[in-house]
């Protein structure tokens, strides 16, 4: 809270709540652009839509527009496809502009299976059954053996 002392009135309610110094690189990986296509980069265990979005926030969306099953996908490749768009001409960096961003991701992307938010939680955990938070572990240990023998582990 900002203060002042002169009128003494409120000047200023800040929220730092999300707040932290980090690297541009985590702007695509973390909190800022989550739930948006072309905001957050899609892990690679995504489904087919997501890689396709992926693909192109690493190496540049195509001309000519894909196409697919439903008008929502189709939305929301136009929607990543302008927000590409708009951080080049901004001169912002992007996916395809950080040097090894598909490494960072991919290591990002582990470190936050390896140790998933749901299951670290207190709350959450005791939110579920054994056999659910079995299945969770199951779960977890398939899709990082996945990528740890697609990487060639």
């Amino acid at each position: 809270m900002l203060f002042d002392p002169v009128s003494s009135r409120i000047t200023a309610l800040l929220d730092f709540d999300f707040s932290y110094v980090g690297t541009v690189a985590e702007e695509f990986l973390g909190f800022s652009f989550s739930g948006m296509y072309g905001g957050q980069l899609p892990g690679p265990d995504s489904e087919p839509f997501e890689l396709l979005i992926r693909e192109a926030m690493l190496a540049g969306f195509p001309e000519s527009l894909p196409t697919f099953d439903s008008e929502e996908s189709t939305r929301q490749w136009k929607l990543a496809k302008v927000w590409n768009v708009e951080l080049a001409r901004s001169g912002a960096a992007r996916p395809q502009t950080i040097e090894l961003f598909d490494k960072i991701a991919d290591i990002y992307w582990l470190a936050d299976n390896l140790s998933p938010f749901d299951l670290e939680n207190v709350s959450l955990r005791q939110q579920r059954t054994e056999n659910q938070l079995r299945a969770r572990r199951e779960e977890i240990a398939r899709t990082v053996g996945k990528f740890l023998s697609d990487a060639g582990f």
